[in-house]
């Protein structure tokens, strides 16, 4: 019973491991990702903060832009921009309802009105929605800035443990069969034959084989 139950234990013990190191190894690889395609494609991602464009794209949702010329902007894109020109100004997300000599409207879906500000765009390019993830910006504003590479870290460390963890108990378990002797299997009892032993002649007794 004893054996059975730190066989149990041990089994239980190298499936935790597992999940742990999938479970690790998806996470950092998610990570690598949102650093790597991104930046690869020329893509970014924002949070939407307010309500304006709901029914369209509901506050919490992560956009997904890409920078494209301001010259090949069009009627109906919906652009991610900072409402004043300072460093700290929120960004907001809105469609483009109007343009006239350089200057921009925008507007909400979820509003339907125009925006009491017009944009101007100075810079040679301009952050388009292509794409949107529900609630997802939750998530990109935990991963933002040091917070991932935290995660990352502690990601890192908790794989290497479990991974030295298994490596551990592989080489214990090695050490623990090599150390144990070996029984040796019981032997069947062979049947024996009794010797044969000739009888003793009689006198006058004649062989019956004949010797040439």
């Amino acid at each position: 019973m004893t054996l059975e139950l730190t066989t149990r234990s041990r089994r239980r013990a190298a499936r935790n491991r597992r999940t742990v190191v999938q479970v690790a190894s998806f996470l950092l690889l998610l990570i690598a990702l949102s650093f790597v395609v991104p930046a690869a494609a020329g893509l970014a991602f924002h949070t939407v903060t307010d309500d304006a464009m709901s029914g369209t794209i509901d506050k919490g949702s992560a956009v997904v832009v890409e920078s494209v010329p301001v010259a090949d902007l069009e009627l109906g894109d919906i652009i991610t921009y900072a409402t004043t020109s300072t460093e700290d100004s929120p960004l907001v997300t809105r469609r483009i309802a109007g343009i006239e000599a350089g200057v921009y409207r925008t507007m909400g879906d979820g509003t339907g009105a125009l925006d009491p500000w017009t944009v101007t765009l100075d810079a040679s390019s301009q952050d388009v929605v292509v794409a949107h993830v529900p609630y997802a910006g939750y998530a990109v504003d935990i991963l933002d800035g040091p917070v991932r590479y935290w995660l990352a870290a502690a990601l890192g460390v908790l794989l290497g443990a479990a991974l030295l963890s298994g490596a551990r108990a592989a080489r214990h378990d090695h050490v623990r069969i090599a150390s144990t002797p070996a029984t040796p299997a019981p032997v069947e009892d062979a049947p024996t034959l009794a010797p044969r032993v000739p009888s003793p002649r009689t006198s006058g007794e004649t062989r019956s084989d004949s010797t040439v």
